[in-house]
């Protein structure tokens, strides 16, 4: 519900906000599988030889289709909020409005065509690893602001999550980030968790700044952030 749209296999029909908090340290383990998912995609194509673009464009796609583009939303919802208004409430309402503004297109276009980009740019084997990596990173940032913000509405799906994550999950959260930044990139992994919590801590400081804390919505665009920092970072010599 809140990373993928991939049922788990005899999980109920139903789940609530109760669910997504307490299932919150599975989000590196489905990140790992999902990542599994887009790296074995990657692996097909190499043995397809399959061209930079029509690889990138492949597992881009994959990577939306999986994920069915919630945390797309989430980081459009997000920057038209953070980007218009007058104060927190406006704010606030913006995001729950279901249309999309030109800040939120903006935002969407550019990680899109972002990852598309990056990704070609990426070599064999090494794409498959950023792709894993970048997926595995951005949902242990979840846990990460969960624990180290708190939450700009009275309720919402969000609430419960932000709740349960407490600072102490969070700096747990942190030695994870290390250490699976280090297990995909090796040595330069740590500079790859550095730039990458930088950036985790960025987005919440701007939503604390302009809403009064995180929303779900939050948690989605800093996924898309955290990803696009790793693959960006990813391609550096």
């Amino acid at each position: 519900m809140f990373l993928t749209i991939v049922p788990w296999p005899g999980a109920r029909s139903t789940i609530d906000a109760r669910d997504i908090a307490a299932s919150r340290w599975a989000f590196p383990v489905v990140g790992a599988l999902v990542g599994l998912v887009l790296a074995t995609l990657d692996s097909g194509l190499q043995v397809l030889h399959a061209g930079p673009f029509a690889a990138a464009f492949v597992i881009t796609l994959g990577w939306v289709a999986i994920t069915g583009a919630l945390h797309l939303d989430g980081l459009a919802d997000s920057a038209d909020g953070l980007c218009h208004g007058r104060d927190a409430a406006a704010r606030l309402a913006i995001m729950d409005d279901p249309h999309v503004g030109a800040f939120g297109v903006a935002a969407v276009a550019l990680a899109v065509v972002g990852k598309f980009a990056l990704l070609a740019e990426l070599h064999d084997p090494m794409r498959a690893r950023a792709v894993f990596g970048a997926v595995v990173l951005s949902r242990t940032a979840v846990l990460v602001t969960a624990g180290w913000s708190r939450y700009a509405r009275p309720r919402g799906a969000a609430l419960w999550l932000l709740e349960a994550t407490t600072r102490r999950d969070a700096n747990i959260a942190v030695i994870i980030f290390c250490v699976v930044a280090c297990g995909v990139f090796g040595v330069r992994g740590l500079a790859v968790a550095g730039v990458c919590l930088a950036c985790v801590i960025g987005v919440a400081r701007a939503s604390r700044r302009r809403l009064g804390g995180v929303t779900g919505d939050v948690l989605g665009a800093t996924i898309e952030v955290v990803e696009l920092a790793v693959l960006g970072l990813a391609g550096l010599s």
